[in-house]
């Protein structure tokens, strides 16, 4: 039986068989990365039963996919794909309390990417990114891509702007931009 969210993560981690890195890093709240077959586990927690943030994502060597899969307590199946940005470090709605039913419920989020994978497809023009296709299991979620100055400080109509931005794109470049698919293998295969 796991007393905190730290030892149930580690316990569930050995029951995939399989090997990891682990990096932590911080101050006042402490942040804990597991790395293991091109993925990325973060997680912050504010204390040992208490989790601010958990995301997963598509790591090699020094590059990382410009997105983020972040647990979301109001999401179906908790998922939601997100572009770097400063809306995922201060959102309550990705905070987890240590309780038996969210020991589960965070079990199910993390079975589904770890042990089924996900795939990402890049949709590039003239070697630069403007959207990305996310699929876990049946469900496909789409970013379009923001500067990295609107990553950092947002605008009113930013999202309003990417959407004309992705339309003008499809209608103008359609058939002629560059699709890289990547599919992020599961680490463990599931029975189900």
């Amino acid at each position: 039986m796991t007393r905190n969210w730290k030892e149930h993560i580690e316990e569930y981690l050995k029951s995939l068989n399989i090997n990891y890195d682990k990096q932590v890093s911080g101050l006042t709240s402490f942040f804990i990365t597991y790395y293991f077959n091109g993925i990325y586990l973060g997680l912050e927690f504010q204390n040992s039963t208490y989790l601010s943030k958990i995301e997963v994502g598509r790591k090699i060597d020094h590059f990382a996919s410009n997105y983020k899969i972040i647990f979301d307590k109001r999401k179906f199946k908790n998922f939601r794909v997100k572009q770097n940005s400063f809306e995922i470090d201060s959102n309550i709605n990705y905070e987890l309390d240590f309780t038996e039913t969210n020991k589960i419920v965070l079990d199910r989020f993390l079975k589904t990417l770890l042990e089924k994978g996900w795939s990402e497809k890049t949709y590039e023009i003239e070697e630069a990114a403007y959207r990305i296709k996310i699929t876990i299991e049946s469900s496909e979620y789409f970013i379009s891509l923001k500067s990295s100055v609107e990553e950092d400080v947002p605008f009113l109509f930013d999202s309003f702007f990417r959407r004309v931005e992705d339309i003008w794109y499809n209608l103008n470049f359609n058939g002629k931009q560059k699709i890289i698919i990547n599919h992020i293998e599961p680490s463990k295969k599931s029975n189900l």
